[in-house]
């Protein structure tokens, strides 16, 4: 059985919701939620639940979405940088909660019963739900990513930035002399580079001087590393990450770097994904970007991949997170995607493309190529002679 199948503790929203949110109306400049946040008003890490004029709730708003907004929040409304949210209702099983997390790339969910606002649904709330029980007693090993890209800290921003855009991922440990001793995240770049600038931008003199890129890793990553052994349980990991307000713990055993471990990973493996070809299969994206059409043609692309490597895939999960870049064209976003695929391998496929379909394709190509790299898959001549014919022919 999938890591998914063993998944399910009974846990009903109204178990896990907090009864304490704070709103705003979506048409109210963003300055006052800025003042909400700094206020205190919110807790670090919480989010803003958004209503329309009738009280009637249609999103989130996290103060990290104002910051990569690059907006001024003196002229800005809410509206123009929420982001939407699916409704939970406090009988929907924790494990829906997670699957919509999920699909839609969010950390907070909203709960409404009758039409009202009741209650919020974070992220570690269904965490501490799903280890209690004995599935917190499984080893982090089984759920972290093992292959994991790092960055000297001698190394440039500028270079952090790329490899982050190239392997698709928010986070890089940053080593030192080939030892891992901290990490820097997207957010690390935006808060000290990108955000000193659009402050200055907006005429605040008062906030911190832009960081530039050619400063080393060093000057922003965050250290020492949140850590645990791979032998850890996930209950040791989700523990850690609270007292810590971290949304990862790295793995390392005798000052080895062996893995990575996300809540995303966490919340992947709670999350009930659907399941084709013997392989869970999740798009992490809001619905409303994608039409029905294009959105069942991009299962249809996971259900085909899933299909021809059935044999090493079969029982793991297969996950494509995506995300808008700046740029337009042709009347469609620059889209990423990151594939991920946990079970017999882990792997990562990255990809761009106008369009969210085209995205897919593409981070499909780049993780078929890196899985005819395995050794496993390369003793099979039949499956490699299937990709070599489809090279010679594209």
């Amino acid at each position: 059985m999938g890591e998914r199948g063993r998944m399910g503790s009974g846990l009903r929203v109204r178990d896990v919701m907090s009864k304490e949110f704070r709103t705003i109306g979506e048409e109210e400049l963003l300055s006052r939620a800025v003042g909400m946040f700094r206020e205190g008003a919110v807790k670090p890490g919480g989010a803003l639940l958004v209503v329309d004029g009738r009280g009637r709730c249609r999103g989130v708003l996290t103060e990290r979405m104002i910051v990569r907004s690059r907006l001024d929040p003196s002229r800005t409304k809410v509206k123009a940088v929420y982001r939407s949210s699916p409704l939970l209702s406090p009988e929907d099983p924790v494990e829906e909660a997670a699957r919509l997390m999920v699909e839609n790339d969010l950390k907070h969910l909203p709960v409404c019963e009758s039409g009202r606002l009741v209650g919020v649904v974070r992220d570690m709330d269904l965490l501490r739900s799903m280890v209690e029980g004995e599935e917190g007693k499984r080893r982090v090993g089984e759920l972290a990513t093992r292959e994991v890209r790092t960055i000297d800290e001698n190394e440039p921003l500028s270079s952090a930035l790329a490899l982050m855009r190239e392997e698709g991922v928010s986070k890089l440990p940053v080593t030192r002399r080939g030892r891992p001793v901290g990490i820097i995240t997207m957010h690390d770049l935006v808060v000290h580079v990108v955000r000193p600038k659009d402050q200055l931008r907006f005429g605040d003199l008062a906030g911190e001087k832009p960081r530039p890129l050619s400063n080393p890793v060093r000057s922003i990553m965050s250290e020492p590393l949140v850590s645990l052994p791979p032998t850890a349980t996930l209950r040791e990991a989700v523990e850690l990450m609270e007292s810590r307000d971290v949304a990862s713990v790295v793995l390392l055993e005798d000052g080895r770097l062996e893995g990575i471990l996300t809540k995303a990973d966490l919340l992947s493996a709670l999350a009930k994904g659907r399941e084709e070809e013997g392989v869970y299969l999740q798009l992490s994206l809001s619905r409303e970007e994608v039409e029905d059409l294009e959105y069942e043609r991009m299962l249809s692309d996971l259900k085909a991949f899933a299909r021809k490597y059935s044999p090493y895939v079969k029982g793991g999960t297969l996950t494509a997170h995506f995300k808008r870049l700046r740029g337009e064209g042709k009347n469609r976003p620059l889209v990423s995607c990151r594939l991920v695929l946990r079970g017999k391998f882990q792997l990562v496929g990255v990809g761009e493309g106008w369009g969210f379909s085209q995205a897919l394709s593409s981070a499909l190509e780049h993780a078929e190529r890196r899985l005819m790299r395995s050794k496993e898959i390369r003793k099979d001549r039949r499956v490699e002679e299937r990709f070599l014919e489809k090279s010679l022919w594209e």
